[in-house]
């Protein structure tokens, strides 16, 4: 995988230098409304300026997206550990709610007599 970019970065470097070096004919770009005259080269280098513009815009938008998703994992774990904590507190208080209750319905003659004994 190395080897072939390489290869490739090889390549795309022969046909830049040939394109610059080579391109001194002139061009004329016709856009309806105006034209743009120029070289070749100027025509390679503009075709590259907006490769390079489409490739940027590309990783912005991949880096984007990506921090999108982390940041939507990242809420959704949140919200995870919230409803966890919450019905942990919520089986903790039915917990006590329930020791309350089985303290209070203890037999009344085990329980503590103030009145003294003979």
């Amino acid at each position: 995988m190395i080897l072939l970019g390489l290869i490739l970065v090889v390549l795309a470097a022969c046909l830049i230098a040939a394109a610059v070096l080579n391109g001194s004919d002139s061009a004329v770009l016709d856009f309806s409304a105006f034209n743009v005259h120029t070289t070749v080269a100027g025509v390679f280098g503009a075709g590259a300026a907006s490769v390079l513009a489409l490739v940027i815009g590309a990783w912005f938008l991949r880096k984007g997206l990506a921090h999108r998703r982390r940041r939507r994992r990242e809420v959704k774990d949140l919200r995870k550990q919230v409803d966890t904590s919450e019905r942990r507190a919520e089986e903790l208080s039915e917990r006590k709610a329930d020791e309350v209750k089985k303290h209070e319905g203890d037999d009344p003659n085990t329980a503590f007599d103030s009145t003294p004994r003979e």
